[in-house]
């Protein structure tokens, strides 16, 4: 217990860190809670700015899972939203470009989806020991994560049934050719 106020200490520190948190986690805290409603998220980040303060990383993820979970999805807004961070100079880390994937994955543009993976995979190599470039400019790398999203978008198509149905089609034609050729 803290002998001041007679409160446990855990209290005592979760009162002291509510007054001293910055005003921009602060805001990063109410853009989470905006949910699927991007434009109070947008006005949040409006407001943030407007009152001096410069938002991160955090404030921008949030902003991107805002615009994920939209409905309809908003990937041109998380687009923009993520060469707005690039310009501001901040670095783009793995989890805002996996936010922008799922985006344009459940807008059902798998095609935009699988370009910006390739483009993160491009960056990725440009971010080498031996092909060092201003890493700023650049997208983060693909983990494991932005695969699964890729395949969870592919799969509410309705098309990753087909890709199974057709593995196994040529699996079985290519133990046909094997039989044949013994």
């Amino acid at each position: 217990k803290d002998v001041f106020l007679g409160l446990p200490l855990h209290a005592f520190a979760r009162l002291k860190m509510q007054a001293l948190i910055p005003f921009t986690l602060r805001y990063n805290q109410l853009i989470n809670k905006c949910g699927p409603y991007w434009q109070d998220g947008e006005g949040l980040l409006a407001r943030l700015r407007d009152e001096g303060h410069k938002p991160n990383l955090y404030t921008y993820i949030a902003l991107l899972l805002c615009y994920r979970d939209a409905s309809p999805p908003q990937p041109k807004r998380a687009a923009v939203l993520l060469e707005t961070m690039r310009a501001e100079g901040i670095p783009i880390h793995t989890t805002a470009c996996n936010a922008v994937v799922d985006c344009w994955c459940r807008a059902g543009n798998m095609v935009s989806a699988e370009k910006f993976v390739a483009r993160m995979e491009k960056d990725a190599k440009a971010q080498s020991k031996w092909l060092q470039k201003d890493i700023s400019t650049q997208l983060a790398a693909p983990n494991e994560q932005t695969y699964l999203i890729l395949a969870d978008g592919w799969q509410r198509l309705g098309v990753m049934e087909d890709i199974a149905h057709r593995q196994r089609g040529f699996q079985k034609i290519g133990r046909a050719s094997c039989r044949e050729r013994v």
